[in-house]
């Protein structure tokens, strides 16, 4: 994440801000041009070809230094990988009871993907392909060649950094909408307004029609 300083003109990079001519107000750093060298020991050039990712990632969890041959009893280097650190590897070579020795980029010695007796040790990195591992839109993983440890790039912004950077959150579903309410029953219409002449009569009474006007009238059998 330093600065450092290129010139075009010259095609050299140094960290030390350049001093402007005299008499002079220095002009603010442009930003870097993609396709321009790398800084010196600073992220910016992809790794080499033919090159795996690897992660050291122990069943032990303890840190280990790197072998100046594919032995896992060979002598150590100075190379000491934590456990999650990120390498590049250039060969790949199978070893005894199903070892694979693993030779990193700028001659940092050999690893062992297995430790008879111990476990796993180091990983292959699935990259984007994993879902877990996904970037970013305009992310992109790259190798510092000084380190061989991984950075990662934003295309965009032209902004580099050693962190992964966060994998945005999926989309959260939409909630599902409520079921609508169910529509209360309609009031069954009343029916017709019963026949007075067919309704029923209290005890005692009964219907007759006078025959004088036709009409009827009622009478009680109880009272008279």
């Amino acid at each position: 994440g330093k600065t450092y300083y290129y010139n075009r003109l010259t095609q050299k990079t140094q960290w030390d801000r350049p001093a402007p001519p005299p008499g002079s107000t220095p002009a603010p750093a442009a930003p870097p041009v993609p396709g321009a060298p790398a800084a010196p020991g600073a992220p910016g050039a992809p790794g080499k070809p033919g090159t795996t990712t690897w992660r050291y990632q122990p069943a032990n969890g303890m840190p280990m230094p790197t072998r100046v041959m594919p032995e896992i009893e060979a002598a150590r280097t100075s190379n000491r990988l934590q456990p999650g650190e990120v390498f590049q590897v250039e060969e790949e070579k199978p070893g005894p009871q199903g070892v694979t020795f693993l030779k990193l980029t700028n001659n940092r010695g050999w690893l062992f993907d297995t430790k008879p007796g111990v476990g796993v040790m180091c990983v292959r990195e699935a990259g984007a392909a994993a879902g877990g591992d996904a970037l970013p839109p305009d992310w992109e993983s790259k190798v510092d060649p000084g380190s061989g440890k991984t950075y990662y790039f934003n295309k965009a912004t032209q902004k580099t950094q050693w962190e992964k950077p966060a994998s945005p959150p999926s989309p959260a579903s939409p909630p599902t909408p409520p079921g609508a309410p169910t529509a209360p029953g309609a009031p069954t219409p009343p029916g017709p307004p019963a026949d007075p002449a067919n309704a029923p009569m209290p005890p005692g009474w009964e219907s007759k029609t006078d025959p004088g006007s036709g009409k009827t009238y009622y009478y009680n059998k109880l009272t008279q």
